[in-house]
């Protein structure tokens, strides 16, 4: 005996939500972002990334009297809210894809080459994890950026990636625009470029 599917009235009645919900839900499938989608999260995103580029590439964090027989000096603990290694990663990571994430870290905790060739983290940890900063760390920043969210515009977007450009100053001073990427990682959009 040869069963029909959805046979019937009952069968046509299962289908008729199913298709519902399909065409509902397919808009929203590589649904591009508006520029007025991602404008908060740009604004939180540069605003994070700015106190991450004083730690990657700027003062650094407050530190105390440099240790002994080392390039190292402590971090002060009560002068900042990223007083561990796990802390900055932390950080690092909430507004950063994990490719350029992971970039950072490298260069921040494992070092990088310098004019001599040596190899120097800008952060290391004593044997009781407490967080160290290169005791000579100098700013290479080329001064205080700041974005005119206002001006925002998105320039080029997919459902996982957008390129937007904004207004920008140095020191107070007109720059050039910034050009920013972001890229949506597990539902989350983090910027995948330099804001410095």
């Amino acid at each position: 005996m040869k069963r029909k599917a959805f046979s019937g009235r009952g069968g046509r009645a299962a289908v008729l939500p199913l298709l519902l919900a399909l065409l509902l839900f397919l808009p929203a499938c590589g649904k591009k972002p508006t520029a007025e989608e991602l404008a908060p999260r740009v604004r939180e995103l540069c605003e994070q990334s700015f106190i991450l580029n004083e730690i990657y590439y700027g003062a650094g964090l407050p530190a105390v009297a440099s240790v002994t027989g080392t390039d190292y000096c402590y971090v002060d603990i009560d002068k900042t809210d990223y007083y561990t290694a796990d802390l900055i990663r932390e950080a690092t990571e909430a507004v950063y894809t994990a490719d350029y994430a992971a970039r950072l870290e490298e260069t921040a905790f494992t070092g990088v080459t310098n004019d001599v060739g040596a190899l120097l983290a800008r952060f290391t940890e004593d044997g009781d994890g407490n967080l160290m900063q290169y005791k000579d760390t100098e700013s290479i920043l080329p001064g205080r950026r700041a974005f005119l969210y206002e001006t925002m515009k998105l320039e080029k977007a997919t459902e996982n990636e957008a390129r937007i450009r904004l207004s920008a100053t140095l020191d107070g001073a007109p720059d050039d625009d910034a050009v920013l990427t972001l890229k949506k990682e597990n539902g989350v959009w983090l910027l995948d470029t330099p804001t410095y």
